[in-house]
């Protein structure tokens, strides 16, 4: 089904009178998914935050779920306006929800943050996301710390955040570049090589480690 098909269809179901409290759910599950569609769609440009923004609007009407207005945050951070995206990220978290979706949406919150430069609100997030249970991938946030941590020109604790991110997940390309650039900053020379060793392991190709590597004369 297109996507003009998925509008006409919510534009039939909207028009129907008498809908009922789970009609009111199922119609903000479609307003929801072409909402995505919106955003996926690469031939509209820019245009389509703002029609993702529209449809992830009538679904909020419909039902206030609190994906629902994180999605909406996300989109108002795409689209320039960084207070009105935190302004409803806090709204998102305040709605009840399942532990799980609730740390993914603060995965979300932090990025918008670390973006708009508010290191300190982000670092905090990570930090519990990082010993979270509930988040299923805690060695994103030992990157994104780590990240942070390098940012505050702190090399040998971004180095041991990107270590432990690597260690939770041997296959994480980022976790290994990251650790070596931070341990290259740490004067870990012996260390970053092997790190570098285990990008190009994983990706032969990979562009940022070998002109990294390049650069600081670190392979052979």
């Amino acid at each position: 089904m297109n996507i003009l098909t998925v509008l006409s269809c919510i534009v039939a179901v909207f028009c129907l009178s008498g809908c009922s409290k789970k009609d009111d759910k199922q119609l903000a599950k479609t307003y929801f998914k072409t909402a995505f569609l919106e955003l996926a769609d690469d031939r509209k440009g820019n245009a389509r935050f703002q029609a993702a923004l529209q449809q992830i609007n009538s679904a909020i009407a419909q039902s206030r779920q609190p994906e629902y207005v994180a999605f909406k945050a996300t989109i108002l951070h795409y689209l320039g306006h960084q207070s009105q995206s935190l302004d409803f990220f806090s709204q998102a978290l305040a709605l009840p929800m399942d532990p799980a979706l609730k740390a993914q949406i603060m995965n979300n919150y932090a990025c918008v943050l670390a973006q708009g430069k508010e290191y300190p609100r982000a670092k905090v997030i990570w930090q519990d996301l990082a010993a979270s249970s509930w988040y299923a991938t805690p060695e994103v946030a030992w990157v994104n710390l780590g990240k942070l941590y390098l940012q505050d020109n702190e090399p040998v604790r971004a180095k041991e955040a990107f270590k432990t991110a690597a260690t939770l997940a041997p296959s994480y390309i980022d976790a290994h570049f990251y650790m070596a650039v931070a341990a290259h900053a740490a004067g870990q020379k012996t260390m970053a090589i092997d790190a570098l060793e285990s990008v190009l392991k994983l990706e032969p190709e990979h562009e940022q480690a070998r002109a990294f590597a390049d650069k600081y004369a670190l392979l052979g």
